[in-house]
């Protein structure tokens, strides 16, 4: 699946949102209202075109900058992060309750008891998944090992720690595989393909994919990964929009708030739900995914992640990319990505002139050792200063100085 944007794509989704918009401030000037109408818009672009709309000289301008400043006039305190801290690259959002109940809905209806459940990269799934389907075999893959570690399954189900873009895949014949990947192409692809991987014939996969005003071009992308679904010997039986909703995380609260918006709907994320069934012949071993640059370290069970292969930018060893050090979005369109030495779990982002000797030196905290003096023990100090920083953020106690390695 091809992930290009042309300009015809983002003109066209940005005359989309100007209607969408249009039509909700006829009704309401609510921010909250015109997002929901959005039906999966970011509200950071909600924001631009409430801008643009306001700025326009148009009947609507007046509604436009009414709906734009109790936006940005509002104030919340979002809720304090869970163990254990999701980092930004995790592309992590979990569904909400009403979600929840709904996936595993469809999972109940699709298989019987003692037959075999999957749910790839649905940690929050699976744990409910304990109550509501108690009577199969529930199985979990995720990458993460101190999500799996978190679980505390006492006895209900299995989890296991395995890349789905990388790691081999366990050996599985399951009736229903729930599928929640990162929303690009890359990773929709490589979740779809393991989970057919592991799906008996006329096994249902449930997978969320972004809506249409998601971003531009989301209909081509969805066109494309159809068109190709018969290589992972899967066959399209169904398409919901809008049934998967998100609760927003912390790192995109952090990111919000840097770009002005202190206060977005809690849950304003939310996917469609594509069903697939494994009608064809098992696909052929799938080609492996290029391994992650990032390195992960945990201290003080802050995550933060370093790029070696980044390149060399300033003179310092931890440097300023943006103003505040947060960047104020979570899209992998954002330019500056590119140069991102470290990052962190409240969507820091940092250059380095030599992001080896940077990734060496958070190595070194991350394992208790002691640092050598000069510029490696000053950056040690602002790191440990970043940590202690994002705990507060987070809501969590101050207790020692902890570390350790992450993934």
């Amino acid at each position: 699946m091809s992930s290009y944007v042309s300009p015809e794509h983002d003109s066209r989704f940005a005359e989309r949102l100007r209607e969408r918009c249009a039509a909700a401030l006829a009704r309401s000037t609510d921010f909250a209202v015109l997002v929901e109408s959005l039906e999966g818009a970011d509200p950071l672009v909600a924001l631009d075109t409430l801008r643009g709309l306001s700025e326009a000289g148009s009947e609507l301008a007046e509604l436009a900058a009414r709906a734009q400043r109790q936006a940005l006039d509002a104030d919340c305190r979002p809720p304090s992060s869970t163990l254990p801290i999701v980092h930004p690259l995790d592309y992590h959002w979990r569904f909400t309750a009403a979600t929840v109940e709904h996936l595993l809905g469809i999972a109940a209806e699709n298989s019987s008891p003692g037959e075999s459940v999957l749910f790839l990269g649905t940690p929050s799934l699976f744990a409910a998944a304990a109550g509501l389907l108690a009577d199969r075999r529930c199985v979990l893959l995720d990458r993460d090992q101190r999500v799996v570690d978190a679980l505390g399954l006492d006895g209900h189900g299995e989890a296991h720690v395995v890349d789905l873009l990388l790691g081999p895949l366990p050996d599985l014949q399951a009736n229903v595989c729930v599928c929640d990947p990162p929303w690009y192409p890359d990773a929709i692809a490589g979740f779809t393909g393991a989970g057919a991987r592991m799906l008996a014939e006329g096994g249902l996969l449930l997978l969320s994919f972004p809506a249409e005003l998601t971003r531009p071009a989301v209909d081509v992308e969805r066109g494309a990964y159809l068109q190709g679904l018969g290589e992972d010997g899967l066959a399209s039986v169904g398409h919901e929009a809008l049934a998967c909703r998100y609760e927003t995380p912390p790192f995109e609260y952090a990111a919000m708030a840097a770009a002005g918006l202190s206060c977005p709907p809690p849950d304003w994320r939310r996917g469609d739900l594509l069903s697939l069934r494994r009608a064809g012949p098992l696909p052929e071993p799938r080609p492996n995914a290029e391994e992650s640059q990032w390195a992960g370290f945990l201290v003080d069970q802050i995550p933060l992640r370093v790029r070696v292969s980044s390149p060399a930018v300033g003179s310092e060893l931890l440097g300023s990319l943006v103003p505040g050090d947060v960047l104020p979005s979570v899209s992998r369109r954002v330019p500056v990505r590119d140069q991102v030495a470290l990052w962190s779990s409240r969507n820091r982002i940092f250059s380095s002139s030599d992001p080896e000797r940077l990734a060496a030196t958070l190595a070194k905290l991350a394992a208790g050792e002691e640092l050598p003096t000069g510029v490696e023990a000053q950056v040690g100090d602002q790191l440990i200063d970043l940590v202690r920083r994002e705990r507060r953020e987070h809501g969590l106690l101050r207790v020692g100085m902890t570390a350790g390695p992450g993934r």
